[in-house]
C-alpha cells in the first residue's frame, strides 16, 4: 500500500510539472521589447537586421500586423541577399495586407517585381488578392493567370485559364 501511494503521489507531481511547462507561453510583447533593445544597443548592422525581422515575427504572433510591417520597413534591405530581400518583401506585403493597408501592399508587390523577386504560388496568390482589394482587376487577373500557370500544365492549364476568363 505504501508503494502504491508513493507511486500515485509521484505521478501527480510529474503530471503537474509537465502541465505547467506545457502551459507556459511566450510573452511576444516582452520579446519584441527585448529585440528593440538589441536594435538600439547594437553596433552590428547584421544583428540589427536579424532583430528587426524577429521583432516583426513577434508582432505577427500578437496580430499587430501594422507594427510588423513598419518594423520590417526598418530593415536595411541593401544588406540582404536577393533571397532574403524577396522573403522580407513578401512579409511586408503580407503584413500590410493583413493590416488592411492594401495600397502599401501593392507598393511592395511593385518593389518585389522591380527587384526580380521570385514569384512562388503563395506570393502570386497574395498578389492577386492585394490587387483585387485595390480594385486593380487587370493586374489581379494577370497574377491569377500566372498562379494557375504555375500549378497546372497542358489541357488542365487551358481549362483552368478558360475558367478565369468567364
Amino acid at each position: 500500500m505504501h508503494r502504491t501511494l508513493l507511486f500515485f503521489i509521484t505521478s501527480i507531481f510529474l503530471c503537474a510539472a509537465v502541465s505547467t511547462r506545457a502551459q507556459e507561453k511566450t510573452d511576444w510583447e516582452m520579446k519584441a521589447v527585448e529585440l528593440e533593445r538589441i536594435v538600439f544597443e547594437s553596433d552590428d548592422p547584421f544583428e540589427i537586421n536579424d532583430a528587426l525581422v524577429e521583432k516583426a515575427f513577434c508582432y505577427k504572433q500578437c496580430r499587430r500586423f501594422a507594427d510588423a510591417s513598419s518594423t520590417l520597413g526598418r530593415v536595411r534591405m541593401y544588406m540582404l541577399s536577393p533571397r532574403e530581400q524577396s522573403e522580407v518583401l513578401y512579409e511586408k506585403e503580407l503584413c500590410s495586407y493583413l493590416a488592411g493597408d492594401f495600397e502599401a501592399a501593392a507598393a511592395y508587390i511593385e518593389e518585389a517585381d522591380a527587384n526580380g523577386a521570385g514569384a512562388g504560388p503563395e506570393r502570386l496568390m497574395l498578389d492577386a488578392l492585394v490587387y483585387g482589394e485595390c480594385g486593380r482587376w487587370a493586374e489581379s487577373k494577370e497574377k491569377s493567370v500566372a498562379l494557375v500557370s504555375s500549378i497546372y500544365e497542358g489541357e488542365e492549364l487551358e481549362y483552368a485559364i478558360a475558367g478565369l476568363e468567364e
